[in-house]
C-alpha cells in the first residue's frame, strides 16, 4: 500500500479518483472553535470510512467512523483496521447513511416543508382561520405590523 499526500486543492474529479483509491479518510486538525466540518462531510458523501481526530470540528462524525486522541491511536487504529476488512465496510456503509440525512435535497426538502408551515401558521393567525391550508389566500399583515407566529414541529 502506498501513502499520498496532496499539497494542492483537488477538484471535485480528483476527490472522485483519491476517494475512489482510498480506504480510510483521515481528518486530522487540533482544536478549533469551528464546530462542524467540510471535509467530513465531503467524506460522507462519497461513503468513506473515517477516522477522525476526537476535537468539537468532527464532533459530526460521531458514531459513523473511529476516534483518536493522538497519534498512537490512530496508529493503532491503522493496525486493527488493516486486519478487519468488515469493519471498514461497515463504517462505510454508516457514511452512506448518514450523507443520505444530510444532502442537500433532503435539507432543501426539510426547509421547504418548513417554510410552508410558517405561511400557514402566520396566515391561519392573521385571517382566524384553523391552519388546515385554505387560509393561504389570507391577506397579509398590515404594512408595519409585526408578525409573532409560533411554529410547532
Amino acid at each position: 500500500r502506498r501513502t499520498l499526500l496532496y499539497g494542492r486543492y483537488l477538484s471535485d474529479d480528483d476527490l472522485a479518483t483519491v476517494y475512489g483509491a482510498a480506504d480510510l479518510v483521515v481528518l486530522n486538525s487540533g482544536p478549533t472553535p469551528l464546530s462542524i466540518s467540510g471535509q467530513s462531510h465531503l467524506a460522507l458523501a462519497y461513503g468513506m470510512p473515517i477516522a477522525a481526530a476526537r476535537v468539537n470540528l468532527y464532533d459530526d462524525v460521531e458514531g459513523v467512523g473511529a476516534r483518536f486522541d493522538c497519534f498512537m491511536d490512530l496508529m493503532r487504529l491503522f493496525v486493527e483496521l488493516a486486519g478487519d476488512p468488515a469493519r471498514l465496510a461497515t463504517m462505510s456503509a454508516r457514511s452512506t447513511e448518514v450523507a443520505a440525512l444530510t444532502a442537500w435535497p433532503r435539507v432543501a426538502a426539510m426547509h421547504a416543508a418548513l417554510y410552508r408551515r410558517l405561511v400557514r401558521a402566520e396566515a391561519a393567525r392573521w385571517a382566524g382561520q384553523d391552519g388546515t391550508g385554505a387560509e393561504l389566500n389570507a391577506e397579509p399583515p398590515p404594512a408595519g405590523e409585526r408578525s409573532e407566529a409560533r411554529v410547532i414541529a
